[in-house]
């Protein structure tokens, strides 16, 4: 029963659809909130761009990450040849 953000397939860079996209973006907070989530992780870009849009549209307090983000923060750099 998942929703989406509103801006899948590129629709975030249509502005002509930012009534809309807000609209279905609101479901999703209602969503995400709903389920206490402290991280808020997707692999998707168009995604992203939505959540940072959205995000500052609605002075949400939820910030998403990327997997990518995520993955990096964990890479050690590796040991200096001696």
């Amino acid at each position: 029963m998942n929703w989406c953000c509103g801006g899948g397939g590129g629709v975030v860079t249509i502005h002509r659809a930012d009534e809309l996209r807000h609209k279905a973006f609101a479901i999703k907070i209602r969503q995400i909130d709903d389920t206490g989530a402290d991280l808020l992780t997707t692999s998707c870009a168009n995604c992203r761009q939505t959540f940072d849009d959205g995000q500052a549209h609605f002075n949400w307090d939820k910030t998403m990450r990327s997997l990518l983000e995520l993955v990096a923060d964990q890479l050690e750099a590796p040991a200096a040849p001696h």
